[in-house]
This record gives structure tokens, sequence and C-alpha cells, in this order.
């Protein structure tokens, strides 16, 4: 994988073009604050609200998932991940944007810290994520040559955080996130609301209609893992979502909602979301495979407009209390990729 092509197609570089999102389980929308991605250091950029400038939303569900398995892969910043088991997350989306593209970024196998000047990253593979999604849950096992894979600036920079529509439950969207080599770093301050209910925060990158990606017969992939210190009792769910865009008059069959979900009636066998509890466990994977028995209806596959990573804290009735709000939570994704 020495110097591996990795194409980006359709990014859109978010400025001032992400659209607000309700994140409970029920559908729901609104307008966001508008807040322009920033670049603080020639390695850092600072990914803020925004607001979207498209016509177009419509709100979707999600629940979240259970994945067993574990990855022999070596982690962006040089260290080995296994994975855990998941319990899900439930979330509401919508989105749209205008926006450029940015080129393709090239990956090696040097790790987090880059070589001589260019960040160099290994490329991601499907095989080491759909081992852990159990039998079905992937098709392509090769290297995946198109997505996000973070060795860029402007990937990182392409990303935003989604906005929660007024009064929306379960919805948080404060967090700084941030371009380190081979991965998109994020920090959380999770309210003291996460202490008393499971609350969630979404990254989004959306192109514009002219760009729409054709995932087709593909599978979606990602992997992430908690890179800060474990606070007792508290843990965290992770998602993958992917949402289409039908170029017509039409606005009612746009924005439909497919994602990871939950798995704990084993009814989610082939799409689980994952968790993570502490930094030890590792890389954990998603693996969304773009199929029509998994999919709303009437997905367009190749019309794919919005992708999105859940992040959400779990939360249920027990007589400890939790205390997400004690300290900073961060994690790392290492990529988004088909």
């Amino acid at each position: 994988m020495h110097g591996a092509k990795f194409r980006l197609v359709g990014v859109t570089l978010l400025s001032g073009a992400a659209l607000a999102v309700g994140c409970s389980g029920d559908d729901s929308g609104g307008d966001g604050s508008s807040n322009d991605s920033t670049t603080t250091s020639p390695m850092t950029t600072t990914v803020g609200n925004a607001t979207n400038d498209v016509n177009a939303a419509t709100s979707g569900q999600t629940t979240g998932g259970t994945a067993n398995g574990s990855t022999g892969s070596t982690g962006s910043t040089g260290s080995t991940g296994s994975t855990g088991s998941t319990n899900g997350t439930t979330g509401t989306g919508n989105s749209g944007s205008n926006g450029g593209t940015t080129d393709g970024t090239t990956g090696s196998n040097t790790g987090s810290g880059g070589g001589a000047g260019a960040c160099q990253d290994d490329a991601p593979t499907g095989g080491s994520a759909a081992g852990a999604a159990g039998e079905g849950g992937a098709s392509n096992d090769g290297e995946l040559s198109e997505g996000f894979n973070f060795v860029d600036e402007s990937e990182v920079a392409a990303w935003s955080v989604v906005a929660c529509a007024e009064g929306a439950a379960n919805c948080f969207d404060e967090a700084t996130v941030t371009f380190s080599c081979g991965v998109m770093h994020v920090e959380i301050n999770w309210p003291a609301i996460a202490n008393t209910e499971a609350t969630r925060l979404q990254l989004q990158n959306v192109v514009s209609e002219d760009m729409l990606r054709d995932l087709s017969g593909k599978t979606l992939y990602a992997r992430v893992r908690m890179t800060s210190d474990w606070v007792d009792g508290n843990g965290y769910d992770f998602n993958v979502i992917a949402q289409d865009y039908i170029v017509d008059a039409d606005d009612s069959n746009d924005w439909k909602w497919f994602s990871t979900c939950y798995n704990g009636s084993g009814n989610c066998p082939d799409n689980p979301s994952a968790e993570t509890y502490s930094p030890e466990t590792g890389w954990v994977p998603l693996v969304l495979p773009m199929r029509d028995d998994l999919a709303p209806d009437g997905f367009a596959f190749d019309g794919v407009r919005k992708l999105a990573f859940e992040i959400g804290t779990k939360w249920w009735d027990r007589e400890e209390d939790f205390h997400y709000d004690s300290a900073p939570t961060s994690f790392e994704i290492d990529y988004v990729a088909w």
C-alpha cells in the first residue's frame, strides 16, 4: 500500500454550508446559526456550526446497533486496535449544501506523524472492517479508493458539526474538530444534560446536487477510537449515515436516512452501530452495505448527497450517576470510505 492513491469524490468544502438537525428519536428540523470553518494553524482546522444555503431538508431516523469482532490493522497513529461489541443510538437528521471540490490524497504505511513534509497513512481496506460486522456485513475486501482518509487538512475542512434544530431533544452541536495526520480528531465537552439522557453529536459532509456520489453495490466503511481517559461508567455509541437526493421537482423523495442501526434484538446484524467505553478498546469499525434489503424504500444509491458520523453518549436508568460533563472526551475518526 506504499504510495497508494486515495481519491476523494465530490467533496464539498463546507464553509457556512451545513443544515440544522434534530438528534432526537422523532423527526425534527430547524435552522442553525452560521459559523464559517477557520484554519487556526497550518496543521489544524476547526470546524464549527454553519447554516445551509439550499432550500431542501428532510428528517430521517436511525437506531443504533451491535457488532462483535476485532481488527488487526494498525491505527493511523501507529497503535494497533481491536473492536468491541455495540449498543445502539437513535437520531434524526437533515441536510443540504452547495460547495466546491477537492482532489484526492495519497497514503502509505508510515502512520501518524507522516514522512518528510506530506502526511502519509495506510489506505483503508474493506476487509479490516468487514470482520467486525459478522458474516454478510460487507461486500468488498480490498483497498478502498474513494472517500476520506484524512491525510490532508482539506478533508477535515470538508466536514462540519451539524447544528441542532431549535428545541431538539438528545442533540448537542459543540465540538472542536481538528486535523491530525491520518485522522479527524473530535473533542467534545458534553453538557450536563448528557448525565440524565442520551445525547448525540453529528458531523456531516454534503455535496452539491451536481456532484452526487454513486455508491451502488458498494459498502460504506468507517472506524473510530476514543483517545481521552475513561470516566468510570461512561460509554459512547457511533453510527455512520448516508442520505440521498433525487434531482427532480419532488422534494418529498429527498434526504432518505440510511444508517447503521441498533442490533439489540438481532434485527440489524449486517449494519450494526458500534460502541466503546475506554481508549483500551482501540479502533471500532462501522460497516454500511448499500443493499436494498437494508436501506429505506426507494433509496437512491447512485445519488448519495450527505455522509454523516454520529457520536452519542450512553445512558440508562441505574443507581450510579453518569459524569459525562466532568472532562472533555476526544475521538479519532480514521476514515469514512467505500
